[in-house]
């Protein structure tokens, strides 16, 4: 029992070393030395997923949007591994959480693949406005959120209220709102938890992912806000039961 909980904590530390600086340095310097697009972001991403940790992924896949919102469950620092692979997306995080990554924050910024704001200083319009100009002014058209705002640790979703509940809904009124009515996708995952929790400073070897994706959603389908979120939240509610 001790030692496997000495194990995890030190499973822990050594692959968020390896993944937040070594792997990512590395890469950095390959880049710089070589030039090739093989030495990116998602290189060091597939790295942590399948070689660190060595997740065994199922993934139901509907086709990913070329352009519009993929929306995340958010459930563990696992998170910002996994679901920004699977998308191929550029990620929002914190600045204290992109700061707290050092070379893999400084490795998406050169793949143009995260955006940071300041909790509490940026308001929904500001943000919103950064995250339209990243899409207009970079090769990466699909934006990574959660729509949960924080990290969840609810193991049932007992009705649609309760995703609802859950939901913070100022970024999808935006995304309404916006005249271009971009699509939003939902990309849920299971056990993101259990494979590296920064929480718990824990971290499990082997775990089996389960990955549904929506098909699109289009805001211009619905003739008011609430209808929008009514179709995501039941999508939501069904994906989870599908996944977890």
């Amino acid at each position: 029992m001790i030692f496997d909980f000495l194990f995890k904590k030190i499973l822990f530390v050594l692959n968020f070393i390896l993944s937040t600086i070594f792997f990512p340095l590395i890469i950095i310097l390959m880049r710089i030395l070589f030039g090739s697009k093989i030495f990116n972001t998602n290189l060091n991403l597939y790295i942590m997923l399948y070689y660190l940790c060595g997740i065994k992924h199922n993934i139901k896949r509907e086709k990913i949007i070329d352009k519009g919102y993929i929306l995340c469950n958010h459930r563990s620092f696992f998170d910002f591994y996994i679901d920004p692979y699977i998308s191929n997306s550029t990620i929002l995080g914190r600045n204290e959480a992109v700061l707290s990554v050092s070379f893999m924050s400084l490795l998406a910024y050169l793949d143009n693949k995260i955006i940071s704001f300041s909790r509490g200083n940026t308001s929904r319009k500001k943000l919103f406005n950064i995250i339209k100009k990243h899409i207009k002014n970079t090769n990466f058209k699909r934006i990574l959120f959660y729509p949960e705002g924080t990290r969840r640790s609810h193991k049932t979703l007992s009705s649609l209220t309760d995703v609802k509940n859950k939901f913070k809904l100022g970024l999808l009124k935006s995304i309404y709102e916006c005249p271009d009515k971009l699509p939003v996708q939902i990309c849920l995952s299971s056990n993101k938890e259990y494979i590296f929790n920064q929480k718990k400073f824990s971290c499990k070897y082997g775990m089996e992912v389960n990955t549904e994706l929506s098909d699109a959603i289009y805001p211009s389908d619905f003739k008011t806000f609430d209808k929008f979120i009514d179709k995501i939240t039941k999508e939501w509610y069904i994906i989870w039961n599908n996944v977890m």
